[in-house]
């Protein structure tokens, strides 16, 4: 999804998974910068693991930023 992200003029960037699963891709999407991530998915299976996928990247990569954010002050 890297290759695809629109230069940062066009903010928010948004992506459409029109068969988002378990949420691979959306946490792909994340990963690469995009700041609107819209998933469809029929299933109601996977629509609860991809939630819980989601919800668990996003406290991790909010530990992060906040250690991050700690580490650059102490310096």
């Amino acid at each position: 999804t890297t290759l695809l992200l629109p230069p940062d003029h066009y903010s928010p960037r948004r992506i459409l998974v029109p068969f988002a699963g378990s949420g691979s891709e959306m946490i792909g999407a994340m990963k690469s910068g995009w700041e609107c991530i819209i998933g469809v998915e029929m299933e109601a299976e996977y629509v609860n693991i991809a939630k819980a996928r989601l919800a668990y990247y996003v406290s991790k990569l909010s530990e992060e930023l906040r250690e991050r954010n700690r580490q650059s002050t102490l310096f």
